[in-house]
Order: structure tokens, then C-alpha cells, then sequence
């Protein structure tokens, strides 16, 4: 049995003794291959470039062994995990002095490095239970985010926020974020030498709309990948809604005295990085578990007269 790359092939027969009748011959083809079927050694390794990396693979038999290699070059702090949703299918393993299994479903930091050691790492069935070619592995391997900066959510750059002053006069949660129908959000992602991370994920987490439901929270995720600048930017579309408060603020602008109504529903938003072991990055933790959110839902001016 041979495992070849895709394409044409053209079998050569020589014929040593025949009796003259007829015969057959063919070949079986695997269906269920990942792209990862060429390197079941170390010599022929998949190279990984300097980002971090999600790769899903699965096994085409037992002997089956995926190998990859990734560089650190700058010596920055290495990630790796193996997801596994069948539990203990499949077993993980990295090179140090001989190859050392590492637990499933959980994060592991390869740390202490030099400047462009390599990192290799295979995946491979477990031989104790049978191989399914259907189920696929998870692997996310790679530099590892340490720090975050530059983070923000915010709403629009016109929005006219409803003030402390206003929520405090009548004993309300004051709302840090505000936004009519839309919120943009972003964090850059650095690696433990303070280099921008690619290929990482940041997810915000907002619930809209917390007054409706008892104060229990049932977030929505918005999860985006940085770029190569380590950036990671999105925005959310938080329609229209109907105020279920409503809070008299004063403005001041252009030489008048502006006093509106706003009417606005609470919610609250927590940005999260995953992959990141124990580190406690983004915003909302523990402690502070979340930034609450106003979303202004209809603004009345009552009055205006020069100030």
C-alpha cells in the first residue's frame, strides 16, 4: 500500500505466465483525507509560519501521524493545544529530549526559548481505540498573546451621552458605554516580547438587552482574528429598541444650555481572549465581570435656551 499526492498514475505490468483469461486489478482511494497526510515524519514536517495557528486534521489509519514544526523567532512564548471532543482519541506530543505527551484540552506554554529554536510537535491516534477518519482534531499552535493594548469599545463619535449627573440623580447604574445602533470595538495582540500577534483570536461579548430578562446575562459572541499588525477590529449593528428608562441630562453647546430626555435600555459587554492559559487579559474579569452598556433608544430635546 501506497499513500501518493493527488493526480494521474500509470501502472506498468509485466506479464510473467498467463493462462489467457481474463483478470481484473484496481485500486482503493481514500476519501476522508486531511491536508496534513505528507508529513508523517520529522524530516517532512509541516513548517509553520510566525503566527499563531487553528488546524483541524483526523487520522486515515492508525499508522497515520501528523508532524509540524514551528519556529519561535524571536524566543516568544509558544502556545499549544490540542482540542479533542471525543475525549483521549487522539494523543499530543512536542520534542524535548524525546517526545513528551501533553494533557488534552488544555493550554500549554513552551517558554524559556532561544531566538529561532524550533518547536516540533506531533499528533496521533490513540492506539487503544479505534481510528475514525471522521472526527477531526483541533490544534491551535503558535506564538502565544501575553499582553493586550490599544483596546476600546465605543459607540458613535456623535453620540450625545446621557451624563453621571443624570444616572446618579436618581440612584442608576451609570452606563460607561453609550451608543444609538452601533458599536465598534478593537485590541491589539502582543506576544511576550512585545511583538504583534497574528493569527489570534479576541471575542467580544455583548448582551444587548439585560432589563428584559431578570438581570440574567446571555451574552452573544462576536470572535475575530487579528491581522498582521496583531489587530483585531469589529463592529456590531445593535438596531433599534424601545427605552425601558428614561433620563433628563443637560448639554452645553454653541453658547446654549441643551436639556433632553433619553430614553435607554441597559446592557453590559465583556472583551475575552482566548487561549491565553491563566493570564487575565480583555476587559471584564472575576472582580469587574463586566463594562455596563446604555443603548440609547430615543433622544428628545426639552428645552434650549442660551447658557
Amino acid at each position: 500500500m501506497a499513500l501518493t499526492e493527488p493526480g494521474h498514475y500509470y501502472w506498468y505490468m509485466n506479464i510473467v505466465e498467463t493462462t489467457g483469461a481474463p483478470f481484473n486489478f484496481g485500486a482503493s482511494v481514500a476519501t476522508d483525507l486531511d491536508a496534513f497526510e505528507f508529513n508523517d515524519t520529522v524530516a517532512t514536517s509541516t513548517l509553520l509560519s510566525d503566527k499563531q495557528h487553528a488546524i483541524t486534521g483526523n487520522m486515515d489509519s492508525a499508522s497515520d501521524i501528523d508532524y509540524f514544526q514551528f519556529t519561535a523567532v524571536r524566543g516568544q512564548d509558544v502556545l499549544l493545544k490540542l482540542e479533542d471532543a471525543q475525549l483521549d482519541e487522539w494523543i499530543i506530543e512536542f520534542y524535548n529530549n524525546g517526545w513528551m505527551q501533553v494533557a488534552t484540552n488544555t493550554d500549554l506554554t513552551i517558554g524559556n526559548l532561544q531566538p529561532n529554536q524550533n518547536i516540533n510537535i506531533r499528533v496521533r491516534a490513540n492506539p487503544s481505540l479505534p481510528v475514525n477518519s471522521l472526527h477531526d482534531y483541533d490544534l491551535t499552535i503558535g506564538t502565544k498573546v501575553t499582553s493586550v493594548s490599544n483596546h476600546s469599545v465605543s459607540g458613535e463619535s456623535n453620540v450625545n451621552r446621557v451624563t453621571y449627573a443624570a444616572f446618579n440623580a436618581v440612584k442608576a447604574t451609570y452606563a460607561t458605554t453609550q451608543a444609538y445602533h452601533n458599536l465598534t470595538w478593537g485590541v491589539t495582540l502582543q506576544d511576550s516580547t512585545g511583538h504583534p500577534v497574528e493569527g489570534a483570536k479576541a471575542k467580544l461579548k455583548v448582551d444587548q438587552d439585560v432589563s428584559d430578562n431578570d438581570n440574567i446575562i446571555n451574552y452573544t459572541n462576536y470572535e475575530k482574528i487579528s491581522n498582521s499588525a496583531g489587530r483585531v477590529s469589529g463592529s456590531i449593528n445593535l438596531g433599534n429598541c424601545s427605552g425601558s428608562y428614561t433620563f433628563q441630562h443637560t448639554e452645553y453647546s454653541l453658547g446654549y444650555k441643551n436639556i433632553y430626555d433619553t430614553d435607554l435600555i441597559y446592557g453590559v459587554w465583556r472583551l475575552e481572549i482566548p487561549n491565553t492559559g491563566n493570564l487575565d487579559l480583555g476587559v471584564g474579569g472575576d472582580n469587574v465581570p463586566y463594562v455596563v452598556l446604555g443603548h440609547l433608544c430615543d433622544q428628545d430635546l426639552v428645552s434650549s435656551n442660551p447658557s
